[in-house]
């Protein structure tokens, strides 16, 4: 399953989108892709709109081993102009399904924040906050929670390395929070 998603998710980035990342942790494959509608539509020059995907899959938490997964698409929008101070912000919806060993159904549609802070050309900091209380939160799920820290560099003129820090946490009704990752990674991104 694992390849035929890595594959998957590979494919459809060349063939539409226009980044593509992976990172890594000693529990933790995560792969995304994202798309600008501004190169296909005719849209407001103030603000990038991307479509984004992303699967995660963890046995961060897990005792009998299994691999849980996190699958999410959505929306953002992003100042691409950086203010005096190196900062652009932006915000976006998601829609995100998850799948662990509990066999509980979990959907919810998360709203984000999103920040960008560049140091220079090589070096960036970026993180997000997404968060859905209980009202976005459906089936037998109660809340989810996502945060996102990342310094990265520049290696190639497309191409980044990066460094992290993330915490996942999806509630449900009757058994509580389950973490789908709560730790270090590392990774890298292209942008095509």
């Amino acid at each position: 399953m694992k390849k035929i998603i890595l594959s998957s998710m590979v494919a459809c980035s060349l063939a539409w989108g226009n980044s593509a990342n992976i990172d890594i942790n000693d529990d933790t494959l995560k792969l995304g892709i994202q798309y600008s509608l501004n190169n296909s539509f005719i849209l407001n020059d103030n603000s990038d709109y991307c479509l984004t995907a992303s699967y995660l899959g963890s046995e961060e938490g897990n005792s009998n081993k299994s691999t849980q997964r996190l699958f999410s698409s959505g929306l953002k929008v992003v100042n691409p102009y950086i203010n005096d101070n190196g900062f652009s912000l932006g915000l976006g919806i998601s829609v995100v399904l998850a799948d662990n060993y509990n066999s509980k159904s979990f959907t919810a549609t998360p709203l984000g924040l999103y920040a960008i802070y560049t140091f220079n050309d090589d070096i960036s900091f970026d993180g997000s906050v997404q968060y859905a209380p209980k009202v976005l939160t459906f089936l037998d799920g109660k809340s989810y929670k996502f945060t996102n820290l990342k310094a990265n560099y520049r290696i190639i003129d497309n191409g980044y390395v990066y460094i992290g820090v993330r915490d996942i946490t999806t509630k449900y009704k009757d058994i509580g929070d389950i973490d789908y990752d709560d730790s270090l990674f590392f990774g890298y991104k292209v942008n095509f």
